[in-house]
């Protein structure tokens, strides 16, 4: 069940990001995304040094889902579910801030869009990485 709903779905306002009578985009979209997910929302991707790919390419589907969504954000799955479907599990838990963080959510530490900091470091992340290591 979906009980995040992006407010366009939920209020029934298809037309606000679709065109009924045909596109030249795909899913009859009236624009390509970012370009149409900017309408509304803020574009914070491009005002920072680092950025995570896919929000820097314009793939916001790639991780949300623009109808509805179980998870917060509209994502497509759980951190660090959904991160992992790009990122090796494997390799991630191999590098020693990551080897307590087992499943945590990886959005405590890491900005998902955008970083002043390399790592897509968010603000908070070492107090967060002491509380992983129970320092």
């Amino acid at each position: 069940k979906q009980k995040v709903r992006h407010s366009p779905a939920e209020d029934g306002e298809c037309t606000a990001c679709h065109s009924p009578h045909g596109s030249a985009e795909k899913a009859l979209l009236k624009k390509k995304t970012p370009a149409l997910c900017y309408q509304c929302h803020d574009d914070e991707v491009s005002k920072q040094k680092v950025r995570h790919s896919p929000a820097e390419d314009g793939e916001c589907t790639a991780c949300h889902n623009p109808h509805g969504s179980a998870e917060k954000a509209l994502l497509k799955k759980k951190a660090p579910g959904l991160c992992y479907e790009c990122h090796s599990k494997e390799d991630v838990v191999a590098t020693k801030p990551h080897r307590k963080a087992g499943e945590a959510d990886c959005t405590a530490c890491h900005d998902p869009h955008k970083s002043a900091n390399k790592g897509l470091l968010a603000d908070g992340w070492e107090t967060k990485l002491r509380e992983l290591e129970g320092k």
